[in-house]
């Protein structure tokens, strides 16, 4: 079984990493970890360069960090699952068809990823990736959500 694994640095792909160590695994599985960079638009670059006077270090520190979330990912899976072949990229463009590509190119047999649970405007406003994955992928998706606690 091939498995793409999409990290980001929030608390529900952390999640879905944990969970897939607490599950038995054919000894052939594959786990892709991927994490996707976004495009710097010109008005995030602007906002940059007002700041900063090294735009270009700032770009590299993003880089770096992104794959040291996914190498730091890779090595919890491959400890918690030795028999696995666990491997890791960082991809850069618009996320939702990074994933999609990239497990259709793979050959993924599943796309394990988190999703912020955001609802009403704020999903309006910036989207869902986790949406837009399940409804354009080829193969079967899992999604962790948040648990949302119960008022009352």
């Amino acid at each position: 079984m091939r498995i793409l694994v999409a990290i980001d640095n929030s608390k529900y792909s952390q999640e879905a990493v944990h969970s897939l160590c607490q599950r038995l695994w054919h000894p052939n599985t594959k786990f892709l970890l991927v994490h996707v960079l976004e495009p710097v638009t010109s008005e995030y670059a602007s906002m940059f360069m007002t700041y900063s006077t090294d735009y270009g270090r700032i770009v590299a520190e993003r880089l770096t960090d992104a794959q040291k979330l996914v190498k730091e990912n890779a090595l919890y899976l491959k400890d918690k699952l030795p028999e696995a072949s666990v491997e890791n990229i960082v991809l850069e463009g618009p996320v939702k068809e990074c994933l999609v590509e990239k497990a259709r190119d793979w050959h993924a047999d599943l796309i394990v990823m988190g999703s912020h649970g955001r609802k009403g405007l704020s999903k309006l406003m910036l989207g869902s990736v986790a949406e837009s994955v399940l409804c354009e992928s080829s193969c079967s998706v899992e999604i962790f959500k948040p648990v949302l606690s119960k008022q009352g």
